[in-house]
């Protein structure tokens, strides 16, 4: 099972080589043309510290920045001859057996540093990083022409360039996981059909009952007022009118009517 995965895991490294030469890519350091006050290009080029994607979290981006820094001591930022940038690994390996030993512990280091992240690293994508410091480990037991190709094959670049793909992807499946559940949210709440229990203060988990504004309360004492008013102004005129007609507060008006006829 494990040879399996060893080969499998070789295999998509090699591929990777292939499809772009990671090793090659700075990990800490950028160039950005120049531009004059004007916005026009100067033709010059400019290094600087790379920026970390707006997409990841602290804790990810914390451990991203750490993990680039590291890389780029180990593997260039010591000097460059003949087109290779060498850096501390390099160096260190030059000592036979003892400096690779070195060189690994360091290199073992920044695989340590990329399980820092949210969630911790994939196991496939940990036995990839354990495969390039072991493949370099192996290289620099070669005495001198073992540390040239150490420095040509970089392990702790590729390591790192490896967790900012991932890292990278993951931040963006969350993102879309993230939007599909609030749209569902949405289309839940616009969907569901109104529940009697669902109005009303004291309605457990129900909606709000309605506030009342200020004028439909008004206009609805006024009314009531308005309404009591009107009765009692009826009462007091009916019995005003008994006292002055006499007849209608014993006998119905139609009797009175046939009595004056």
């Amino acid at each position: 099972m494990s040879g399996q995965l060893f080969n499998m895991v070789a295999k998509r490294v090699l591929k990777d080589t292939a499809r772009k030469n990671i090793n090659s890519k700075d990990p800490y350091y950028e160039e950005v043309a120049v531009y004059d006050r004007s916005g026009r290009a100067t033709g010059r080029i400019k290094k600087q510290k790379k920026g970390i994607p707006a997409i990841l979290s602290h804790n990810d981006g914390k451990v991203l920045k750490k993990v680039r820094r590291q890389a780029f001591r180990l593997d260039m930022s010591l000097f460059n001859c003949c087109g290779i940038r060498f850096g501390w690994s390099s160096v260190i390996g030059i000592v036979p057996v003892i400096g690779d030993v070195i060189d690994f512990l360091l290199a073992y280091r920044v695989v340590n540093a990329c399980s820092h992240i949210d969630g911790g690293l994939p196991e496939a994508l940990r036995y990839r990083m354990f495969f390039n410091i072991l493949l370099d480990f192996g290289i620099g037991l070669v005495p001198f022409v073992g540390d040239i190709a150490d420095a040509i094959y970089r392990a702790n670049t590729r390591n790192a360039w490896l967790l900012e793909e991932y890292l990278i992807k993951k931040a963006e499946a969350e993102q879309r996981l993230r939007v599909e559940k609030e749209r569902g949210n949405q289309r839940s709440q616009g969907q569901r059909p109104p529940l009697a229990g669902d109005h009303g203060s004291n309605a457990p988990g129900g909606d709000p009952a309605p506030k009342k504004s200020f004028w439909s309360s008004w206009s609805r004492g006024k009314d009531t007022t308005d309404g009591h008013a009107g009765q009692e102004m009826g009462t007091v005129d009916v019995e005003q009118g008994s006292s002055r007609h006499p007849q209608y507060s014993e006998r119905g008006v139609g009797t009175t009517y046939a009595d004056r006829a």
